[in-house]
């Protein structure tokens, strides 16, 4: 009778694990998921401009955003260390807006918290389809457009793109009458300023309804006008007393847009349940537009 006893109570048991599981499985999977956003970004993201280089002259480029690029083409190589003759290719990336840097997924991000961006640009050679390398020791004169600059900023290098991230270099943007003013490499960077982690709080994420790894999550520093981009899906440090949004977003199958937004001070640990809700094209352009 013992031994009938125990076998029934661990065959009840094995029965409720199971449908403890279920139930588990169920919910997780009654969650709403999502189709990568990477098209729509693409669909919105800044052109690259292309400018051909010829004997006319180098100096300088300018921008459709005003970006300013003085580039010697003795400064230039191909890959085996030849020289480059006229007439050859610069392509240009600007990013000056918070919308411009989330559509491009070139958000702020650093190898060591986030920092306030001024502007980002990406400056690429090329001849005839070669793309070409700075010889050693030279450099491009970047001059990025600010009319409100009032102080020398930090040069930050792209360290990689997946995700996206900066690092910040010893190197100086300048303060000048036009803006921001400094020597750098081919490639991607950007004049900004560091925005102290010392003191932060945690901001964790849960859903109820939609699955969290399929949402495209920022996070918004008002002060600092920065936004970062919450990689893990789960958490993310900010820093306290200060003001920020949280926005996410996502679209479907039918490439109908979802989003999420809550604006917070932060004063301690917080915790945020997302429910993402439908939202259009132009409604999701105007959260963008007035950050």
């Amino acid at each position: 009778m013992k031994t009938q006893k125990l076998i029934t109570i661990i065959v009840c048991c094995s029965v409720a694990l199971s449908f403890q599981n279920c139930s588990k499985d169920r919910i997780e999977t009654n969650k709403k998921s999502y189709e990568s956003m990477n098209a729509y970004f693409d669909s919105k993201k800044q052109e690259e401009q292309e400018f051909i280089i010829d004997t006319l002259g180098e100096c300088p480029i300018t921008g459709k955003l005003g970006t300013h690029i003085c580039i010697q083409k003795s400064d230039l190589q191909f890959a085996n260390g030849d020289s480059v003759y006229f007439p050859y290719i610069l392509k240009l990336v600007e990013l000056y807006s918070i919308k411009d840097m989330l559509y491009y997924q070139a958000t702020n991000n650093t190898t060591d918290g986030y920092f306030s961006s001024k502007g980002e640009v990406r400056i690429r050679t090329f001849k005839n389809e070669s793309e070409l390398q700075l010889r050693s020791n030279k450099s491009i004169e970047v001059e990025i457009k600010d009319s409100t600059s009032n102080q020398d900023l930090s040069v930050y290098y792209q360290q990689n793109t997946t995700p996206f991230m900066w690092n910040k270099s010893n190197e100086l943007y300048s303060d000048t009458d036009y803006g921001y003013l400094s020597l750098v490499s081919l490639g991607w960077n950007s004049a900004g300023k560091q925005i102290a982690n010392t003191n932060t709080a945690k901001i964790t994420f849960s859903s109820e309804t939609d699955n969290l790894e399929t949402v495209e999550m920022f996070l918004y520093i008002h002060s600092g006008q920065s936004i970062v981009k919450i990689n893990n899906h789960k958490e993310i440090q900010a820093p306290l007393g200060e003001e920020v949004t949280i926005i996410c977003m996502a679209i479907d199958k039918q490439n109908q847009l979802y989003s999420f937004k809550t604006t917070k001070l932060i004063s301690g640990n917080l915790a945020i349940d997302v429910s993402l809700t439908k939202i259009s094209d132009e409604e999701l352009t105007q959260i963008l537009d007035n950050l």
